[in-house]
Parts: structure tokens; sequence; C-alpha cells
């Protein structure tokens, strides 16, 4: 497969997982929240906080979105080792990390609030633990690409 068809392909992923993510947030997850609600009225402000979580995880997602996008741009070039995709796997990893705080910030408001639901624990406890994993994925694929991004520009000095 040549870098630009790469590219498109990835990009096309990308758009994919950005309709995805904000069906998500923006239509299943109120849908859910509401039916929730509606069982339990006395958490209702759970749920208004539920949404609003939603709302403040999906910035750092999207950011994280457009940092693939300049890498894939870059792969198009031909220039998948450079020091700018690996700082740019680095910001994804870092707004990963700050996806993994919301939910667990969240996850504490759960146990705060005393709402033990099996199932919105799960889902922040996932969700977290996810992030995190991902996370921890970009940063060693930043390190790497840093160190291929190195020996790259050494050959480049060399005959």
């Amino acid at each position: 497969m040549k870098q630009s068809e790469l590219s498109k392909w990835l990009k096309t992923v990308i758009v994919f997982l950005v309709i995805i993510a904000c069906t998500t947030v923006f239509y299943i997850g109120p849908t859910i929240i509401g039916w929730r609600a509606s069982l339990h009225p006395e958490w209702k402000f759970l749920s208004i906080l539920g949404f609003g979580t939603s709302i403040i995880a999906i910035f750092p997602i999207m950011v994280a979105f457009g940092f693939s996008w300049v890498i894939c741009d870059e792969i198009k070039k031909d220039n998948s080792f450079s020091m700018k995709n690996s700082r740019l796997l680095k910001y994804i990893a870092n707004c990963l990390i700050l996806d993994s705080v919301i939910f667990f910030m969240s996850l504490l408001m759960l146990f705060f609030f005393k709402y033990f639901d099996f199932t919105m624990i799960m889902i922040n406890v996932i969700l977290f633990f996810s992030f995190m994993f991902i996370a921890i994925i970009m940063a060693v694929l930043s390190h790497l690409t840093e160190k291929a991004a190195i020996i790259k520009s050494e050959n480049e000095l060399t005959i």
C-alpha cells in the first residue's frame, strides 16, 4: 500500500470514529441518560452531570483526532518518522490522559453521591482504563518515532 493510499484510509477511519463519537455523545448518551433519569427521578442531577462529563470529555478526543489527521498528512508526504509526529503522538497521549482524569473524576463523583449503579461505575472504569492504556501506547509510539527520526536524520548525513 502506498503512502497516499494509507493516509487516505487512515483519514477515512478518523472520520468514521469522529461520527461515532459525536453520535454517542450527542444522541445515544442523552437518550440513555434521559431514560435512566425517568426511571430514577431522584438521580436526575447525576444524569445532568453525566451528560456534562460527556460533553467535556469529547473535546480532548476531538483534539486527538485533529492531531491524528496531521499525522496522516505527514504519512502522505512520506515523512512518517519525524520529530513533528513524535510531538503529535505525545499530545495525543496527553489528551487521552486528560480524558482518563475526567472519567476518574466522574467515578469519584458517583461514589461521593453514593450512586452505586453497576452499569455507570463499569462504564467509567472501562473508559478510564481504556484511555489510560491507549495513552501509554501513544507515549511508547512517540518515543519509538522520536528514536526512528533521530536514526533517519543520522542516516541522511552519512553516505
